[in-house]
């Protein structure tokens, strides 16, 4: 039983790699969208998110080690989402402009402000 077990987890790496490119192009060529066009999709928020875990992995080193790791944690995980909400801003990342936008005009729907020009 251990050994099935054993020999499955050291599987499961190469499964996940060998599987991933059937596993994005089947369903992307059911709506045309290939592997490039997602991978170029997916970028920008992924490279957002690596620089927020740098920020929030450099904290982690910066804070004091004798602190309890509950009060770490939570100064590093409203900073990391500060971070990337900087990041994302800073970016100009697409599906943030367009939730802004139309936040934007949202409130201004319900407030009856003037659009500005």
């Amino acid at each position: 039983m251990c050994n099935m077990v054993a020999a499955s987890l050291r599987l499961r790496p190469a499964n996940s790699v060998l599987m991933a490119y059937p596993e994005w192009t089947v369903p992307g060529r059911l709506i045309n969208l290939s592997l490039g066009d997602m991978l170029k999709n997916v970028s920008s928020p992924l490279y957002c998110a690596a620089g927020m875990s740098a920020a929030v992995l450099v904290l982690g080193v910066i804070l004091p080690g004798e602190r309890p790791h509950w009060a770490n944690l939570a100064v590093q995980v409203p900073f990391g989402a500060g971070v990337y909400a900087v990041l994302i801003h800073v970016f100009k990342i697409r599906a943030y402009c367009e939730v802004r936008e139309l936040a934007i005009e949202q409130w201004r729907l319900r407030y009856r402000m003037p659009a500005e020009k």
